[in-house]
């Protein structure tokens, strides 16, 4: 990961800081973001620093580091943050990575999409984490067929509470 991590320091529930992210970074994410409880001390070695902490005693240590690895990178995030940071962090990289999502459709909270593939047909879970129903309005066409029901799905997918449905299209 290109750093050495000194301690942890862990706070209490209240406790707070920011993760400035810095000018120019490799993300090119903005602006800051609140971070609370556990706060890693680390020292950047090969790491590029990409957001420093914004305040107490922290303040302009590391927070964010990426490390060149092989043919990679390597993230290493400091500290625990909130879904602000990790929606933020996580949608640069899917941007930076060019990377394709397992099903084309926006997904309601508490809904997942998982892409398996055999080579010739590619088969997606949608999980339902939540007590009450939810609706994934399908963009992609031709149709898939829902190998539970038999049934081809287009537009709208109505999971139950805590359900599932696997669907599979030929690639």
């Amino acid at each position: 990961l290109g750093v050495w991590d000194e301690e942890i320091d862990a706070g209490y529930p209240q406790d707070a800081n920011t993760v400035v992210m810095k000018a120019g970074n490799a993300l090119k994410l903005k602006g800051s973001f609140a971070a609370r409880e556990l706060f890693g001390l680390i020292h950047a070695e090969s790491a590029k620093v990409l957001a420093t902490y914004g305040g107490d005693f922290y303040a302009g240590r590391p927070a964010l580091t990426v490390n060149g690895f092989g043919q990679g990178e390597a993230y290493y995030v400091a500290a625990r943050t909130e879904a602000d940071f990790l929606s933020a962090f996580y949608g640069a990289l899917i941007d930076r990575l060019e990377l394709a999502p397992a099903l084309d459709a926006e997904l309601p909270e508490g809904v997942s999409a998982q892409l398996r593939t055999d080579g010739k047909t590619d088969y997606v879970f949608v999980m339902n984490f939540n007590a009450t129903s939810s609706t994934v309005t399908l963009k992609a066409k031709p149709a898939r067929r829902d190998l539970l029901t038999g049934k081809a799905v287009k537009g709208a997918l109505e999971l139950e509470p805590y359900g599932v449905r696997v669907l599979a299209s030929e690639r």
